[in-house]
């Protein structure tokens, strides 16, 4: 890497994080190119020569400071959504990926963030999605909402005892959600074609 590509680098980076402070401090709806400007130190047309807009800033920082869940494979469903739901609760737990999950899942009046919000959100939810299809694969019962409602299951319980309630999910709370979510036999696609699955 030659000066000029190292000092693109260091600016980038100082771009990046001036995003992620505005976004733990204050908000994602803080995130302006003049609030990053004035944050980083770097100048405003030195940012749209990195990123076309502000949208597109976001969605790279999000990725990039926040990336999706690697994708576990313990063998069953329960264990997969265990090691999901663990990695969602530290996420949680910890105010710096809190507010950057926050701002990947919670609206807040900003229709210019939606579809940011949404590829995301998307782009997370691929790991659930992976080890639900897997787990039919292998003949497993699957509740009969499939991923979106192992979903709303256990994300929706964590995201609610962290930004409703005001406290960090625990490992405990994390491993009830995937047990209840799992429990009820009579709602799993198994029981409800006589021990087939889909």
């Amino acid at each position: 890497m030659d000066q000029h590509e190292a000092q693109v680098a260091r600016s980038k980076a100082r771009i990046v994080d001036a995003v992620v402070e505005l976004i733990v401090k204050r908000g994602v709806r803080a995130v302006t190119i003049e609030e990053v400007a004035a944050t980083s130190g770097v100048a405003k047309t030195t940012v749209y020569r990195h990123w076309p807009s502000r949208e597109a800033l976001v969605a790279e920082t999000l990725a990039a400071a926040l990336p999706a869940p690697v994708i576990p494979d313990t063998g069953s469903l329960a264990g997969d959504l265990q090691k999901l739901a663990r990695g969602l609760a530290a996420g949680l737990g910890d105010a710096r990926s809190a507010a950057l999950l926050a701002a990947i899942a919670l609206p807040d009046g900003d229709p210019s963030l939606d579809a940011v919000r949404h590829d995301a959100t998307r782009a997370r939810h691929q790991a659930l999605r992976a080890v639900v299809r897997r787990a039919r694969e292998r003949g497993e019962s699957v509740p009969v909402d499939g991923a979106d409602g192992l979903i709303r299951s256990i994300a929706g319980p964590l995201f609610y005892r962290r930004f409703v309630e005001g406290v960090p999910p625990t490992r405990t709370m994390a491993d009830r959600c995937v047990q209840r979510a799992l429990a009820p036999a009579e709602h799993t696609e198994g029981a409800a074609t006589g021990g087939r699955t889909r």
